[in-house]
């Protein structure tokens, strides 16, 4: 593939990137819902949920056809798309959006798997897709290599190929999500379209949206300022991107499990376990990083040359790039497992402030302070993504830290009320068995088993004064099904 179709595909991928992390918002918004729903062991709500969010998804994808389609050619120029190859690049861009219903029913298919702890299908699924896909684009490329095909035409196929792997996916996932079999299984009647659901799930989803869309958003301005090194500095960028991306893309899985799995903790109350979940989160993914950062540094030669197909040009840029680029990864890595607790936390919007620190308020800053004052060449590209994603982890462990205190606070507090709470209640029964002393019911008292539900049942939910409330409409109860079983009794 030429330098041309390599920078076409960039820009007009990171568009459909763009719009695709809508679904991206919605999935980890619901995932947080449905993982605290799931912890409580609300199959019902469980189920509303998963449905609700599947038809928003469907909705929103075919909103994105209407709106983007048709204005392709304005959206490619406002992103300063090089001229020369703007009717491609629109004919490519309008035919990756069309393949966003697929990946978006796949999106949230995947959310409400990983919520529920199903996370093998979630593996087996991005296998088909991954194989699918491969499969596909060697073939493309044989055609190419071989002279059956020619480049402009082959170009349109690559969507069409992604498009074809995520239907496949997407097959597999509405015969799961509409099976009989399936406990949460999406149906429109149990859809809630109502405030109580949306307002929450707006609030949790946005920010996150606004968080992934300024990643591929930024790369698309980015790629606007590295047209001043031709096609070969937005080919070499994406190449060394999608290089860098086989040790960072794997860890995005270790976040999603860890938002999941702290968020159902959080829902049974178990703050102690959440947060020594993220402490390992924290380490496997280090771990991790480190050993495909080590597989990567043996093979990145052969990778480079794989990308830049005997274009020396190409490949010295891209061999600039990933040298510096390559250390960035460990902050993606630490950054990925703050990420995962903060959303746990519902603390969607902090990755967002850090994400716009990161593009807007150092990275393209910097490029153009490297480029236009000091005089950098291609190498500047490299420096603003390390030195940008060096703070962005920076950001990203204050704020964790900031969260996980503020977890611990409000655990300790919840603990001492309970303590005081049920304290308020033994005293409550103790005043009551005195207050009826001599009376006929003398002797009837709530069971401890009962005492033990209702502390339960209300614990760290109400005031003091709410659960004695409700402690003395229980108490009054039991005395009353006493008495009723004492005139049974009596044949009365």
């Amino acid at each position: 593939m030429s330098m041309n179709v390599v920078t076409t595909v960039s820009f007009a991928g990171d568009i459909r990137t763009a719009l695709g992390t809508i679904s991206g918002g919605l999935s980890v918004g619901a995932g947080i819902m449905i993982s605290r729903s799931f912890g409580r062991g609300d199959d019902e709500e469980v189920q509303s949920q998963i449905s609700t969010v599947f038809f928003i998804a469907v909705i929103v994808a075919l909103v994105l056809f209407a709106l983007v389609i048709p204005f392709s050619l304005p959206i490619l120029r406002l992103c300063a798309f090089p001229e020369e190859m703007l009717y491609s690049g629109s004919v490519f861009l309008s035919i990756s959006v069309m393949t966003l219903l697929f990946s978006f029913i796949n999106t949230i298919f995947f959310a409400t798997e990983k919520a529920r702890g199903r996370t093998k299908i979630v593996m087996y699924g991005n296998l088909i897709v991954l194989g699918v896909k491969t499969l596909l684009n060697a073939i493309i490329i044989v055609l190419v290599s071989g002279g059956s095909l020619e480049i402009s035409l082959a170009m349109y196929l690559l969507p069409l190929a992604s498009g074809l792997a995520f239907g496949t996916m997407t097959f597999v996932a509405i015969k799961r999500l509409f099976s009989k079999d399936n406990l949460y299984r999406v149906q429109w009647k149990c859809t809630a379209f109502r405030k109580a659901f949306l307002l929450p799930l707006a609030k949790l989803s946005f920010p996150v949206f606004v968080e992934k869309f300024l990643v591929p958003f930024g790369k698309v301005i980015c790629n606007g300022l590295y047209v001043g090194f031709g096609s070969v500095g937005v080919a070499a960028y994406s190449c060394s991107q999608r290089i860098c991306a086989l040790a960072s893309t794997p860890l995005n899985s270790f976040k999603d499990a860890e938002s999941n799995i702290v968020s159902a903790n959080l829902g049974n109350r178990n703050a102690e376990r959440a947060v020594t979940f993220l402490i390992q989160t924290t380490i496997v993914t280090l771990a991790t990083e480190i050993m495909l950062f080590t597989l990567l540094a043996l093979f990145s030669e052969p990778l480079i040359y794989f990308f830049a197909k005997g274009n020396e040009e190409m490949a010295s840029g891209m061999r600039i790039i990933y040298r510096i680029e390559r250390w960035a990864a460990f902050f993606d890595a630490i950054d990925g497992a703050a990420c995962g607790f903060l959303y746990a936390r519902k603390k969607t919007k902090l990755p967002t402030i850090v994400n716009i620190v990161k593009l807007f308020g150092i990275r393209i800053p910097l490029f153009i302070l490297l480029t236009r004052v000091y005089g950098f060449g291609i190498e500047a590209i490299a420096w603003s993504i390390f030195v940008s994603n060096g703070a962005d982890a920076l950001l990203s462990v204050v704020f964790v830290a900031y969260a996980v205190s503020d977890l611990k606070r409000k655990s300790a507090i919840e603990s001492t009320n309970n303590e005081k709470l049920y304290s308020a209640i033994v005293a409550l029964g103790q005043w009551d068995a005195l207050d009826e002393g001599q009376t006929r019911r003398q002797g009837i008292s709530v069971p401890v088993e009962v005492l033990g539900t209702m502390c339960q049942k209300f614990k760290g939910t109400l005031t003091q004064r709410e659960m004695a409330a409700a402690y003395r409409e229980a108490i009054v109860e039991a005395r009353i099904a006493a008495l009723e079983k004492e005139e049974v009794d009596a044949g009365l």
